[in-house]
Parts: structure tokens; C-alpha cells; sequence
């Protein structure tokens, strides 16, 4: 804490209506000067995403830290997150895959869409 405040040159007080606003702030001056004792948010960019979407019935999903690549290749993806943790979200993400195949079952991008003329 000492080195913080000793390399302080100054401190700002700024207002905010709501919490939310005074969050979205912080982050988005924290992601601006990138200060070397607060680096939380600073590298958002590293940070994964998780994305759904549906198609031909499908139910699609990926975790990404370049949501605009995927949207470029695979449209109609939404994202949630960001989240901080890289391991945690995979690891999360990836048991989810898993469970899905105990209720639903696995289609890859390159697989043709089912045909609905055929018989089980």
C-alpha cells in the first residue's frame, strides 16, 4: 500500500448516478492507463466469453477471447462474460459439454444438418 501512495501524483474524486455507472467507469479507466497497481480489467482482452446460438434446430456453443473472429466465421452468436479467470471458465465451461451429452447429443460444425425425411 505504501508503494501505491508514494507513487500517487494525484487523486481524483468523480461522481456517479448509480453503482453501475461508477463501475463502467472505473473499468473503463483502469482498460485507458493500464496503472501498474491496479491491473484488474487492464487486460480484458485475455479475458474469455462464452457464446450460444441456434441454428437449424442446433444449439450451439464456444468460449472465445475474440468474439469478433467468431462472429465473423459463425454468426448469430451471443456472448456472456467477460470472465476473469481463463482456467476457471474453461474448466466450467468444458463440464458443461460434458453433462450436455448425458441429455442431448453432439453435432460438430462440419456435420450436415439431420435430414428430417429420415428414418430412425
Amino acid at each position: 500500500m505504501h508503494g501505491i501512495v508514494k507513487e500517487a501524483d494525484r487523486i481524483e474524486i468523480h461522481c456517479a448516478d448509480t453503482h453501475l455507472d461508477a463501475c463502467l467507469t472505473e473499468t473503463m479507466l483502469i482498460q485507458k492507463y493500464r496503472p501498474r497497481w491496479n491491473i484488474v480489467g487492464a487486460y480484458s482482452f485475455l479475458y474469455p466469453l462464452i457464446g450460444i446460438r441456434s441454428v437449424n434446430a442446433n444449439t450451439e456453443f464456444c468460449m472465445t477471447t475474440i468474439p469478433e473472429a467468431v462472429l465473423n466465421e459463425y454468426p448469430g452468436f451471443e456472448f456472456h462474460g467477460a470472465f476473469r479467470s481463463r482456467r476457471i471458465t474453461g474448466d466450467a465451461f468444458f463440464a458443461l459439454m460434458r453433462l450436455l451429452r448425458f441429455v442431448a447429443h453432439v453435432n460438430t460444425l462440419e456435420s450436415p444438418p439431420p435430414d428430417p425425411q429420415a428414418q430412425c
